[in-house]
């Protein structure tokens, strides 16, 4: 038996593409899903852009959202996922986690919460997932004083792991709060405004050297202009004119040296004259030297700061106690950054103030039981988010740790208790994206924005309602029907 050559590669092609569809079939089905455009057909979608829409279709094109509709033509290659009936919004965004941090104290300026997020924490990222929470915003760690870069990571599962940072450098990162004691943190205070001197001092630095930089080359090519021969080379054909020598005549004796200044007590003329008192010495150039200045040495904590006061990054400032508030509200009226106030347990001791400032403010865990045991919620209130709205304050609330991540929906629910025109939906969607500078990307169910959301059996905040999947860039992250059989097959 022997193998006849193959004529023509066209013999074989058909084959080829049989292979490939049969390998294709045998990936996950999200996964085949994710290569064509998405219909999820028959579901209340809501928007968190004004609108409800009743038996409606989200249309998915790759991980953006293309359409959104309750009559929307689907096209013919699409794959349909029937909701019946389920609750579509956009997912959950915890404004104020620690969710996955392994960040410890100290750092400074550069420092990237980035690189202290646990990707592989799946313990805690599981938890937040099955409880609709799609993105986190995180602190770069624990410390006093400028503590570096918060980062907005949307739970995107990659490398074995979840996690892709939205943003690396969404603040600066400031905890006017982390010791009890009121001279402590004053020392604080003060070692925050020293580096935002030095930032600034940096940046004058450069300044004068690229001025100086800039006469010194203007200098160079004056002194050029002034000798145009300075570089020609001499005619190899001529001699330079030789002095005449002087025969030496032996009846002459070398004339003895003549007494210098120095000998009879005297200055010296070429000797250097030292400054008076309050005159500069001459420079280089005022000799008629020139020197090129030096580049003053980088700075990259001062680099990171002179962003956050430029305004190209907000500050948030943790600050719980009203004394704290007021102090951050001074460090921005100061040196003019864009605050924002994180913990604000007595935020609404000094509202007016801040309202005046114009400062938004993130709340932590909402703490409805009474007990005032520690220092920082001794003065808290319950009505805390009604006197903030009364006085004009912008608020948004977050978690506050790591352990309520899970929990960031129901803890919106107890800080709009006060606010019936607020829902804690937009507190954690809308909201939460606007105040992470994200609304362009998540936070709401619309054409162009990241197919972030989250499938409930009912309405959101009805109590009775469950989280039945979560999607993040069009990717299923949680199945809960899935869960439910991994755990009953152990």
């Amino acid at each position: 038996f022997r193998l006849r050559p193959i004529a023509c590669l066209s013999q074989v092609l058909p084959f080829i593409a049989v292979f490939a569809c049969a390998v294709a079939d045998a990936r996950p089905a999200h996964a085949q899903l994710l290569r064509r455009p998405v219909a999820v057909r028959h579901a209340r979608i809501v928007t968190m852009d004004g609108a409800v829409i009743e038996d409606g279709t989200l249309l998915i094109q790759g991980d953006r959202i293309a359409a959104v509709g309750s009559e929307l033509k689907v096209p013919a290659l699409a794959a349909e996922i029937d909701l019946q009936g389920a609750t579509i919004t956009p997912g959950l965004i915890d404004v104020y986690s620690g969710l996955g941090s392994t960040g410890s104290a100290g750092g400074g300026a550069t420092r990237r919460a980035e690189d202290g997020f646990d990707r592989f924490d799946k313990h805690a990222i599981g938890d937040a997932l099955r409880n609709g929470v799609t993105a986190v915003y995180i602190s770069p760690g624990a410390g006093s004083g400028v503590c570096g870069m918060g980062a907005v990571i949307r739970l995107v599962p990659a490398g074995g792991g979840h996690g892709q940072v939205l943003s690396n450098e969404a603040a600066l990162s400031i905890d006017l709060s982390a010791v009890p004691q009121t001279i402590a943190r004053l020392k604080v205070l003060e070692s925050v405004e020293k580096q935002f001197r030095d930032a600034l001092s940096y940046r004058q630095s450069l300044k004068d050297y690229e001025e100086d930089l800039a006469e010194y080359e203007k200098k160079l090519k004056e002194q050029a202009a002034q000798k145009p021969d300075a570089g020609a080379k001499p005619d190899a054909g001529a001699k330079p004119d030789a002095a005449p020598e002087k025969s030496p005549n032996p009846s002459e004796k070398p004339a003895p040296p003549k007494p210098t200044a120095a000998a009879e007590g005297e200055k010296p003329a070429e000797a250097k004259v030292e400054p008076k008192e309050g005159e500069k010495p001459a420079s280089p150039a005022a000799a008629g030297e020139l020197k090129k200045p030096n580049r003053p040495p980088r700075n990259p904590s001062a680099e990171v700061v002179l962003r956050a006061l430029d305004r190209k990054m907000p500050v948030r400032v943790r600050a719980y106690r009203s004394e704290d508030i007021l102090n951050a509200l001074e460090l921005a009226e100061a040196f003019s950054f864009d605050l924002v106030i994180e913990g604000a347990t007595e935020a609404h001791l000094v509202a007016e103030q801040v309202a005046k400032a114009e400062v938004s403010v993130i709340l932590g865990r909402v703490d409805l039981s009474g007990v005032r045991s520690d220092d920082v919620n001794r003065r808290a209130v319950r009505e805390q988010t009604a006197l903030l709205g009364k006085a004009g304050v912008p608020w948004t609330v977050g978690s506050g740790g790591a352990a309520g991540a899970a929990l960031v929906a129901f803890n919106a629910q107890l800080a709009a208790m006060d606010v019936p025109a607020r829902t804690a939906l937009q507190l954690v969607t809308a909201d939460a994206a606007r105040t992470l500078h994200a609304a362009d990307r998540i936070g709401r169910l619309r054409p162009g924005l990241l197919a972030d959301f989250v499938v409930w059996s009912g309405d959101p905040l009805d109590p009775a309602s469950s989280v039945l999947s979560v999607y993040v860039g069009g990717a299923l992250v949680y199945d809960a029907a899935a869960e439910a059989q991994k755990g009953n097959d152990k």
